[in-house]
């Protein structure tokens, strides 16, 4: 793969995921978003930049497993415990540009701003009947498989990017934060002077996971899940406002579509 560095556009929206919120995500993902055969997409495009916490030097879980690694790709037991150490190492800090068109997602893998890897997803093509196993069991599925690390740690990546996307689609109180960017001022006859038309401002939500609180699984299960229409009714069109100061239309719509449509009437009595 030819070596690309990534540049940044600000202007897209960045989920920020620390090491110390991972093991929250793997849980969820294990015992409720494996289940689930949807990607909720929050945004059209975006970054998610996140530190690398599925295994570690002293997993003890995977350690079990090389011996069988090893017999797999014909090779010892340390040569197998090195290429993980090396593994951990690569990745530990990562950051993944994602982009959903039509009905497929790419993903692409950067490892010290250099691309590591890169996916294209057909979002039809995902089978709702596939085996559902937990993180480590697809892992070690796909060690004995004789996938690359590359192919390896680019699904765990899918699935952190997946499980992000899930809490922030079914989050009412997500923290946003804006980056502003001003126009260096200059000095003339020792006075300060900033051109007005020269004055920046880019508004680039990012999304920064050491601000969530640790939720119970069992929260997130229900909250996503959420709540469903009993009736079909329709929605008048209406304008929607933001804090940034822009306003839009909203087409008028029907909500609860599929079910029974019940309609409104609403009765003024003159005061």
């Amino acid at each position: 793969m030819k070596n690309t560095r990534l540049r940044m556009i600000k202007k897209i929206p960045q989920i920020i995921l620390p090491k110390e919120k991972n093991e929250m995500f793997i849980d969820w993902y294990n015992k409720d978003l494996r289940f689930v055969d949807d990607i909720p997409k929050v945004f059209d495009k975006g970054y998610l930049i996140l530190e690398n916490t599925f295994f570690c030097d002293d997993d003890e879980n995977m350690k079990r497993n090389f011996s069988n690694i090893a017999k797999t790709y014909k090779t010892t037991y340390r040569t197998i415990e090195n290429a993980f150490k090396d593994f951990i190492k690569i990745t530990k800090n990562t950051i993944l540009y994602f982009e959903f068109y039509d009905h497929y997602l790419r993903l692409e893998v950067y490892l010290n701003n250099n691309k590591y890897n890169e996916l294209l997803l057909d979002l039809n093509a995902i089978d709702p009947s596939k085996p559902n196993l937990t993180i480590q069991e697809k892992t070690i599925e796909m060690i004995l498989n004789k996938k690359s690390f590359q192919e390896i740690y680019t699904y765990l990546c899918f699935i952190m990017l997946t499980s992000c996307l899930w809490y922030i689609a079914t989050t009412t109180k997500t923290t946003k934060y804006y980056r502003e960017e001003k126009a260096a001022s200059y000095y003339y006859e020792k006075k300060e002077i900033i051109n007005p038309k020269k004055k920046k401002y880019i508004n680039t939500p990012i999304y920064d996971m050491n601000k969530i609180r640790k939720v119970k699984i069992e929260g997130l299960i229900k909250r996503r899940k959420g709540w469903t229409y009993s009736h079909a009714f329709k929605v008048h069109g209406h304008y929607r406002h933001y804090k940034s100061g822009k306003t839009i239309f909203i087409e008028s719509f029907v909500k609860g579509k599929g079910k029974e449509e019940i309609e409104q009437t609403i009765v003024l009595n003159p005061k």
